[in-house]
């Protein structure tokens, strides 16, 4: 490219993404190439991602997507002969009923924890042993939560298509075609969990630094017909009448953002208000209004230094880091059951 086409980029989402490649073809006896750009907003985004399997600390790279489907090819092979196995020997329904549900969140949460606290040779997800605890988060639910759960959504999924074209028979056509409706309706479920899920295994990871950090807090308390995710230290002290506007703070965890930030905004408790999210796509006016309705944002320590966010330059963006000295360890060392 010899020059940068802003007006290509200027009403993109931070984040997003710009695709290129070469045609297979010669055209006028000279190699072309092509360029196309994913807003990050997207749901195209999203596919790119799950396809080229983008991790957090993506920025370009030069992929062979032939290579990247004959991978992919690998392990779907494997499901193939598991699931051909169980057709043979007459236990098809026996392996539909064992991958009948996907793993509860917690699980799977858990699972992801684990794997990062081997690899990087931890005792726990303390925030106040671990550098970065902001990254570690994002890693741990973007990367390798995310991978987990594809595998056993394949399983899963795969499983139910089969069910449902088994039981019209052996004519596949009109196994299909009388199936439609359960396959459509088998699609959109997945679509739907996967949103569902990112969500509440990001609260899992909140949960678990808070309590390996030793930080005392109440999920999920009810106030008022409210239920923030989390309230530090306990609703007690976030209900009580006498206490300092430092006495209690309130944190909500939100993986993506886009208008769901303002629900946040409706939550007054004459205390902090603060928003955790992995979300590397919020404009600098979306920031600039939750700035002017008192809600500091709490993201990944790369995302605040990143010059691909809107996050650097901004007062009210801390990272997990400043989150965990500032307004806890400094501002509020009670709220730190091992500090008192």
């Amino acid at each position: 490219m010899t020059r940068v086409p802003k007006s290509e980029f200027s009403c993109l989402t931070p984040a997003s993404l710009l695709v290129g490649g070469i045609l297979n073809e010669p055209f006028n006896g000279k190699v072309w190439y092509w360029f196309a750009v994913v807003d990050s907003a997207s749901d195209d985004a999203e596919i790119v991602e799950t396809i080229f399997e983008l991790d957090v600390d993506f920025e370009c790279k030069i992929f062979n997507p032939s290579k990247i489907l004959k991978a992919a090819d690998v392990d779907s092979e494997s499901l193939i002969e598991e699931i051909s196995l169980a057709i043979a020997m007459g236990r098809l329904s026996e392996f539909v009923a064992s991958v009948s549900k996907l793993p509860k969140p917690e699980i799977l949460a858990k699972e992801a924890q684990d794997l990062y606290i081997s690899a990087n040779g931890l005792k726990g997800l303390s925030p106040y042993e671990i550098p970065c605890p902001g990254d570690a988060v994002m890693r741990i639910s973007r990367d390798i939560e995310f991978s987990l759960y594809k595998r056993a959504e394949r399983r899963h999924r795969a499983a139910d298509v089969i069910r449902i074209i088994s039981e019209g028979g052996e004519d596949l056509v009109r196994s299909v075609v009388h199936g439609f409706p359960s396959l459509n309706s088998s699609f959109l479920s997945a679509s739907q969990h996967r949103k569902t899920r990112a969500g509440r295994s990001f609260e899992q990871h909140i949960s678990r630094l808070l309590r390996d950090g030793g930080v005392s807090f109440q999920e999920q308390y009810i106030t008022s017909g409210r239920r923030p995710d989390f309230v530090l230290p306990d609703g007690d002290s976030l209900n009580s009448l006498t206490r300092s506007y430092e006495g209690a703070l309130v944190l909500s965890a939100k993986t993506t953002l886009r208008e769901r930030w303002k629900q946040v905004a409706l939550e007054k408790f004459n205390c902090g208000l603060f928003l955790a999210t992995v979300d590397d796509r919020v404009s600098s006016e979306a920031i600039d209004d939750m700035h002017q309705r008192g809600i500091f944002l709490v993201v990944p320590e790369k995302l605040k230094s990143s010059d691909d966010t809107c996050y650097h330059k901004k007062g009210n963006v801390l990272t997990f880091r400043e989150f965990f000295d500032e307004e806890l360890l400094n501002k509020r060392p009670g709220f730190l059951y091992w500090s008192v």
